[in-house]
């Protein structure tokens, strides 16, 4: 005979004592108990559905209200920083028409020139963080060289681009598998970056990009000897249109974008940083084979 329901024993011992029970009444205790333990046990596997649930749930309204915060910040700051720059090439436009210096012509001209390439690369940002967002990752082996130099060609318009030694050391003998267009999207925001605070009273400024990969990750550290970031900022340079200083020269997206990126192929980035003497970012990334 199986074992009695706890509360249920409980009870014929409180009626009947330790006198044995009649045959007949036994079976129908027996039947009882049965039903008892089915529905404890149905009731527990119950209770753990429901916190399942609800611990499911809760994640899933925290995950919904952090992105419609984000939503509502894309929304106002992007309006912002779009239509900040157009009125400036209007403004310039007018200025053209009103001058008949050309000195001063191809002066606002150059302007118009760096703030329409300032708006490009917003509109640019906008459309990685898009593709970051909607597109599932596409994987296939990855050549960190070529990928590097793919980068720092595409970036040699920038200012002081040239000025700076760039020093690539790779180290991938083991075939690495990721999404290259979010690699490229990565390490074109983080070089860019380098190149961007690089500074200028630094005798010997430098960029150094390193990739070590292994059958399990890659390790990419990403270093420069620029401007630097006050620790005060660390903590929040990650966040979305966050800018360290007034004199912050991007759109505020760039290193949001790179945190979304990793966290999108499941690795892990770091950033230590010190005013005048540099940064340095560390990304781990896993092997995607």
């Amino acid at each position: 005979m199986s074992k009695k329901n706890s509360h249920l024993q409980r009870q014929i011992w409180k009626h009947y004592g330790d006198k044995p029970l009649p045959k007949e009444v036994e079976k129908l205790i027996q039947t009882i108990s049965d039903s008892y333990n089915n529905y404890e046990k149905e009731n527990k596997l119950l209770n753990r559905i429901m916190n399942i649930s609800s611990e499911e749930l809760f994640t899933a309204n925290s995950e919904l209200r952090k992105r419609n915060d984000e939503l509502d910040r894309f929304v106002y700051s992007t309006s912002h920083d779009l239509r900040a720059p157009l009125t400036s090439i209007l403004g310039l436009l007018q200025l053209i028409e009103l001058s008949e210096n050309k000195a001063e012509t191809d002066k606002y001209i150059y302007q118009i020139k760096q703030t329409t390439l300032q708006l490009d690369n917003f509109i640019q940002d906008i459309v990685n963080y898009t593709h970051n967002k909607k597109l599932e990752i596409d994987s296939e082996e990855i050549d960190f060289e070529v990928l590097i130099e793919e980068c720092l060609s595409k970036l040699n318009f920038m200012s002081d681009a040239d000025a700076i030694k760039k020093i690539i050391e790779v180290d991938a003998s083991i075939p690495f598998k990721s999404d290259r267009q979010r690699l490229h999207n990565l390490f074109s925001n983080l070089i860019s970056n380098a190149i961007k605070y690089c500074n200028p009273n630094t005798e010997n400024p430098f960029l150094k990009v390193g990739v070590t990969v292994n059958g399990k990750e890659a390790e990419i550290v990403i270093e420069d000897n620029g401007i630097g970031i006050d620790r005060t900022h660390l903590d929040k340079i990650f966040e979305m249109f966050y800018r360290a200083s007034a004199k912050s020269k991007g759109s505020g997206i760039g290193l949001y974008i790179v945190k979304e990126i990793v966290e999108k192929l499941g690795g892990s980035i770091s950033v230590e940083s010190e005013l005048n003497k540099g940064t340095l970012f560390t990304l781990t990334l896993p092997n995607q084979k």
